[in-house]
């Protein structure tokens, strides 16, 4: 099933229940990243909704974070291949895209996409939607 995170899932839920598509919800907050990434990691999302910025810095901090991440797990299991793997992010920065495979949309509202798309389209590679008035309906959280 699709993967979706934020307080836009209960609304889908609520208006496509007889679809015959099952939404899983994964909703995590800001004190809870690397428990809720280890989770992304185990049930790979295809979809994220949110405000463009903040999916946008949540892409870099993935590319700032996985080389610390990585170097701190091969030193703490020994690992050759973990240690290899964090050596080849000085050579290439690793964004979302390179490890959410099955990630292929994304909804965005509460600001512009326009200056967002290119960048998160390529850093998460997905295909991004500029949904309005998301925030007048119900509420809103990334």
């Amino acid at each position: 099933p699709p993967f979706i995170s934020g307080t836009m899932p209960f609304k889908l839920l609520e208006n496509t229940g007889n679809l015959g598509t099952p939404v899983e919800i994964l909703a995590f907050s800001p004190e809870y990243v690397q428990d809720g990434f280890g989770l992304l990691l185990k049930r790979p999302p295809t979809a994220i909704i949110g405000t463009p910025s903040i999916t946008l810095r949540m892409a870099d901090e993935v590319a700032i974070n996985t080389p610390i991440i990585l170097k701190a797990r091969a030193e703490m299991e020994k690992s050759m291949k973990l240690r290899v793997a964090a050596f080849a992010t000085k050579l290439k920065k690793i964004y979302p895209k390179n490890i959410f495979k099955d990630m292929k949309y994304g909804f965005f509202g509460g600001e512009s996409l326009d200056p967002f798309r290119k960048a998160i389209e390529d850093k998460w590679g997905l295909e991004a939607f500029d949904i309005y008035a998301f925030t007048e309906g119900f509420g809103w959280r990334v």
